[in-house]
């Protein structure tokens, strides 16, 4: 069944439902999507400080370590235990894998460095030698003050000898940051194109999830709508409709100068068929009665069932008299025959009674409502009229 009252209104409804989810659902996403792509970020740059401490730990393990055996920093290095430690840090320097480094005691003091000097580096307050300095290594990743772009990874690291298992020193130790940097952001890229066609699909999921339930609810909304307007068992619209409808005909009628007519129409004999042949039988007689009336008016008129076996028929804009009376005299005809009801032919014939008025230009929705009640009321005493002179014209014959 397709239901044309309210279709406007429920698809504007349904999209505006529609979008508002989509864009509710793309904000959800979009948001997952920056938690996850942070937790990235975060994660990739957790690695690199990962393997930066890993990279000291060997660094100082085994090669610092060994060449410092025995020593006092405090006192500083002796020349054997110096050329030990440049031997392992060339090597070091060498191979790429150490940038600068710096063997410092307790105090502060440069007791070693790659390059010679004995100044700069992390001053001796910071938190992060203390950190050292207490036994745990500390990682950052900081700009290369060498150099006005990139990034290093500095590492604090204690330094333990193998006789006394006990820190001796602060090994400062500058890394290369460039190759991990660029291995993470490989790793991130793939991360984020997973990541994006991951969430891309679960957008399209949600998408059709959005639109399948709002194309539901709509459905659901103009069923609802419908049904409100519309009388369920013949599918004419009900008494709400009908007026609604004709507010707008009067409005239009009054807008062209046209005049607008209520047929009233009534079944003689329905009690009767309720009585005698049960309210199924009645059902099926409205239900006929309302394909007749509906296959005999214009395409512009509005056949209403108005009550239990009473029907209006709303006539807009005539603009001349013979309209009202081919559209009445069909009505008339409707159930001129013989209706065949639960196996029985039947002859119930209607009474109609009608009643048609110009619409003042200027009237109102007020105007439109009263005028409304009037021409119903005239239809009515028409039909009143009609079955009085059937009465009388039976009791003459």
């Amino acid at each position: 069944m397709r239901f044309r009252g309210g279709t406007t209104r429920g698809a504007k409804t349904g999209s505006w439902l529609f979008a508002a989810y989509a864009c509710a659902s793309l904000i959800s996403v979009g948001a997952l999507g920056g938690v996850l792509l942070n937790g990235y970020r975060e994660d990739a740059v957790s690695q690199g400080r990962d393997q930066g401490l890993a990279q000291a730990a060997v660094i100082e393990e085994m090669a610092v370590a060994p060449a410092l055996d025995g020593a006092d920093l405090s006192a500083g290095l002796t020349s054997e235990q110096r050329d030990r430690l440049q031997m392992a840090t060339d090597l070091a320097l060498f191979n790429g894998s150490v940038i600068r480094m710096r063997l410092r005691s307790f105090a502060g003091r440069v007791v070693f460095s790659d390059d010679g000097s004995t100044a700069g580096g992390v001053s001796v307050s910071a938190p992060e030698f203390q950190t050292a300095a207490g036994g745990k290594a500390d990682v950052a990743i900081v700009a290369d003050s060498t150099r006005t772009t990139g990034k290093v990874i500095r590492v604090l690291q204690p330094v333990v000898t193998g006789t006394s298992g006990r820190s001796i020193g602060v090994l400062e130790l500058y890394l290369p940051y460039e190759t991990i940097a660029a291995h993470l952001a490989e790793q991130t890229r793939r991360a984020y194109e997973r990541l994006g066609a991951g969430l891309a699909g679960l957008y399209v999921v949600l998408g059709l999830i959005s639109w399948s339930t709002t194309r539901a609810l709509r459905r659901q909304a103009l069923r609802h709508e419908y049904e409100a307007r519309h009388d369920a068992l013949t599918g004419l619209p009900n008494r709400s409709a009908f007026h609604t409808r004709a507010a707008a005909a009067l409005d239009r009628a009054g807008r062209d100068q046209a005049e607008v007519a209520f047929a009233l129409v009534d079944l003689n004999r329905f009690k009767e068929v309720n009585d005698t042949l049960g309210h199924a039988a009645g059902d099926q007689v409205l239900e006929h009665v309302a394909l007749m009336l509906s296959q005999a008016v214009r395409g512009a008129d509005t056949v209403t069932r108005y009550s239990g076996d009473e029907f209006v028929v709303m006539i807009p804009c005539l603009e001349h008299p013979a309209e009202l009376v081919a559209v009445a005299e069909r009505v008339r005809s409707c159930l001129a025959g013989a209706v065949t009801i639960a196996g029985r032919e039947l002859r119930l014939g209607m009474s109609v009674g009608q009643a048609e008025t110009a619409v003042p230009a200027d009237a109102d929705s007020a105007a439109h409502k009263e005028l409304a009640t009037a021409l119903l009321l005239a239809a009515d005493q028409d039909i009143y009229r009609v079955k009085t002179e059937m009465r009388g014209a039976v009791g003459a014959g």
